[in-house]
């Protein structure tokens, strides 16, 4: 993968850049269709060669490294709930990443 921001090594100094910490991504083998933030290890679905997309997904999650804390107890919620909290959160983080860097707001708009 050597376009703009689709190679793993541009995406990892995308991330570095916005995240202000080393940040190790690599490609998710398997069926998920979802990138997993582990640490900062950011594993993106092989099957997602749209450019757009990849780099819309390492914003989200360098969102959640810079403005969220790691694993809040979600005892006492029902599967609604979590999602709805994730929802809220997922806005939360990706608003105060806007915040920090104005024209990353365009990267999560449908195009």
């Amino acid at each position: 993968m050597n376009d703009a921001y689709g190679g793993f090594g541009a995406l990892s100094l995308l991330a570095r850049g916005l995240a202000g910490v080393d940040v190790e991504v690599q490609a998710l083998t398997g069926a998920g269709t979802r990138a997993v933030l582990t640490g900062r290890k950011l594993l993106l679905p092989e099957g997602t060669g749209d450019p757009k997309l990849r780099r819309a997904m390492l914003a989200h999650a360098v969102a959640h490294l810079r403005h969220s804390r790691p694993a809040r107890p979600a005892h006492g919620l029902k599967p609604m709930g979590i999602a709805v909290v994730s929802a809220i959160e997922d806005a939360r983080v990706e608003r105060l990443l806007w915040l920090d860097f104005p024209g990353l707001h365009g990267w999560f708009a449908a195009s």
